[in-house]
């Protein structure tokens, strides 16, 4: 049996793209966790494969070196198999790694990352410059949104953004919270959002 189940880790191993990242989970349909561990082990050592996390592996291109995979390609692997989602959050020059679940902590090539919670409309503003600036003020809170028109900083970063930017910021109003709408566009608050806009905002903050 062991060797049934080592055949079909092998050949379901060769059936993958050089250089693929895979999972153990991809491969308990094949039989019982002991017998697949032991599988990769085997392969480990014969660096036919390469462990890069808890439970994540990377096989090796055709000439049997190993890429060095970016711990953000390797966090994605590990969320799709969770069920969860993973958005990259840049606050200043530090990148913070944002999911829909519970905080936690991975080790990637032998370097412990944070994963934080954060709510689904956070997640929803995505990874532009856009997205990433309405986090910023979102997560400082709502007493500081009071500042962001008077700090010579703050404004700055908004001024920055290009058109596209702009656009983008105007269409988070489906995601981000009334304060903090606001507080960015003042009088305009509100003039841009058609009526379907808003009903699909009101649904993400019942789901929040």
């Amino acid at each position: 049996m062991k060797g049934e189940i080592a055949n079909c880790v092998k050949a379901y191993i060769n059936r993958l793209d050089f250089e693929a990242l895979f999972a153990t989970q991809e491969l308990l349909k094949f039989g019982h966790r002991t017998a697949v561990d032991q599988c990769l082990y085997v392969l480990c050592k014969s660096e036919y494969i390469k462990r890069i996390s808890h439970g994540i592996y990377l096989k090796c291109d055709k000439r049997g070196r190993f890429r060095e995979p970016s711990t953000e390609e390797v966090l994605r692997k590990r969320a799709e198999l969770m069920g969860l989602r993973v958005v990259k959050h840049m606050n200043g020059e530090e990148v913070v790694f944002l999911i829909n679940g519970k905080t936690r902590t991975v080790v990637i090539n032998g370097k412990t990352i944070e994963l934080k919670r954060a709510c689904n409309r956070k997640l929803n503003l995505g990874e532009s410059r856009a997205g990433n600036l309405l986090r910023q003020f979102w997560f400082e809170g709502r007493i500081e949104s009071l500042t962001i028109r008077e700090d010579p900083n703050k404004m700055a970063r908004l001024r920055y953004l290009n058109p596209v930017d702009r656009d983008e910021l105007r269409q988070a109003a489906t995601y981000i919270p009334d304060w903090l709408n606001k507080a960015i566009n003042q009088n305009k608050f509100g003039s841009w959002i058609d009526d379907e806009a808003r009903f699909k905002r009101l649904q993400a903050l019942h789901r929040d």
